[in-house]
Formats: structure tokens, C-alpha cells, sequence
């Protein structure tokens, strides 16, 4: 499968599961705070359980969708929070202005025995980002601007995703559509879509990533049908750079993936 697409895909992925879980966050806090909930669950002490399914895009030559389980974890005790597959400190609390410094694990990769094509590939590895982001919120209208680094070397690269949110609630659903662009630099690009020349072969010509830009939208939807139950549903367009489908292991130009899960608050 293509380095390139994979990351873009799994980034994508990544990014979505986050922004649903912190939708679900904030629609749980302003239903407890309407409900009149028990102060230390406002002051953002309570936390949640659940288990998802990412449906997976595979643009890369001569491979499938995928199909994996992931974890739905929610927890805040003052600054400290974890929310789905990234944990970290913020400032700012319920203000209009936040900034957080979290880890995530990146989940881009290629694998040669992904389809024949890839084979004589090197493995591209997974790694975690160091993010550094800084958000601007109000009742219908969410900006954010994050900077992600690798913190194990893997890829050596930074993406910069800049995102305008618009959520807006009915009854117990809270609806959050979305649009960005994601910034991807020479290093992020050449590690998962590069060919490198040791790897060619016939119809798979060398080449070398360079940075790439990425336009993006995205809808998540979030239902609370009780005062601990909570459902997630989410989809997200990517279309891909011409610097990631100029590469000869990259098949699609978009990509199209999707989140669902369930939870339960304590």
C-alpha cells in the first residue's frame, strides 16, 4: 500500500476520532451543566468508556479498505485530559481561547505485504506526534491551528492542520461539520509516499516526496440518549496533494473514512 496515501488516510483518521471525542466532551459538559449535574463532573472529573470502528481508506496500488478496532477513553481532572487516542495538558479550560501540548500516536505505515505491487518495499513504521495546538471556540463556531511533530525519528516530519469547525445541537444530538487544510512537510511526504532507489523496479520509478498541502471536510454527529450513554458517528474527505499522487505507489487522489462508537460515562 502507499506510504503517502496511508499516512494521509490514518492522519486523517486520527484527526477525526479526536475532533469527535471532543465534540462528545463538550456536548456531555454543557448537558450536564443544563442538567445541573454533580459539581466535580462540571469541573471536568468525570470520565468514559467505550470501544469504535475506524472504516479505513486504502488509496495505494492494489489494496483494500481495512477495517480496525479503537478505544474510546475520556478523562479530564483540571488541565490533564485524554480524549480518544491523544493525551495532554490545556490551558484555557472553557475559555474562548486554548492551548494544548498532547501526544498522539500516528498510525501511518506501509506494509510491502499489503499488495504484490508494494513488494521490495522497506516498511515505512508508525511513530507518535508531539502537537502543539493553539484553538478559539464559541457556541457555533470552533478554529484551531495545531503543529504536529515526530517524537520517535521515524519519519522526521511536521504537518500543520489548520480547522474551522460549526457545531450546532439538537435536542441530545450535537452535529459538528467541518473544513481545513493540512500541511505536510519534505520529510512527512518522501518517508510514506517516497520510492526510494533501491526500491524501484519496472512501473515503479524512484521518487522523492516533497511538501504538500491538502484540503479536507469533515462531519461528526453526536448522540446522548440517556445521561451516560454516548454514540459517535463521523466522516472525512481528504483530497490528496498532487505531491503525494504524483508518487507511483499512490493509486486514489482522495480519500473518504469513517468512525463509529459507543461509550458510557462514570
Amino acid at each position: 500500500m502507499n506510504s503517502a496515501a496511508r499516512s494521509g488516510t490514518i492522519t486523517a483518521l486520527a484527526i477525526l476520532f479526536s475532533l469527535a471525542v471532543l465534540s462528545a466532551s463538550r456536548a456531555v459538559m454543557a448537558q450536564d451543566q443544563e442538567a445541573g449535574a454533580p459539581a466535580d463532573r462540571k469541573r471536568g472529573g468525570g470520565w468514559s468508556l467505550g470501544a469504535g470502528v475506524v472504516s479505513s481508506a486504502r488509496p495505494y496500488v492494489g489494496a483494500d479498505n481495512e477495517l480496525f478496532p479503537v478505544p474510546l477513553l475520556q478523562y479530564h481532572r483540571g488541565g490533564f485530559f485524554v480524549e480518544g487516542i491523544r493525551a495532554g495538558y490545556r490551558w484555557g479550560g472553557e475559555r474562548a481561547w486554548r492551548f494544548e501540548l498532547y501526544g498522539a500516536p500516528l498510525f501511518a505505515g506501509l506494509d510491502p505485504d499489503d499488495s504484490p505491487f508494494l513488494a521490495g518495499m522497506e516498511e515505512r513504521e508508525t511513530s507518535l506526534d508531539g502537537v502543539a495546538a493553539l484553538s478559539w471556540n464559541r457556541p457555533h463556531v470552533e478554529l484551531a491551528l495545531g503543529l504536529h511533530s515526530d517524537l520517535l525519528g521515524r519519519n522526521h516530519g511536521q504537518r500543520l492542520r489548520a480547522t474551522a469547525g460549526f457545531p450546532w445541537q439538537a435536542g441530545r444530538w450535537r452535529f459538528s461539520p467541518s473544513v481545513g487544510v493540512i500541511g505536510y512537510d519534505d520529510d512527512f511526504v518522501d518517508y510514506y509516499a517516497g520510492v526510494r532507489p533501491e526500491e524501484a523496479r519496472p512501473g515503479r520509478p524512484a521518487y522523492e516526496g516533497r511538501s504538500n498541502w491538502n484540503p479536507e471536510a469533515g462531519f461528526s454527529a453526536i448522540w446522548l440518549p440517556g445521561d451516560r450513554w454516548i454514540l459517535l458517528i463521523g466522516v472525512d474527505y481528504q483530497r490528496l496533494g498532487s505531491a503525494i499522487t504524483a508518487s507511483p505507489i499512490v493509486e486514489d487522489d482522495w480519500i473518504l473514512s469513517g468512525f463509529t462508537g459507543v461509550g458510557i460515562r462514570f
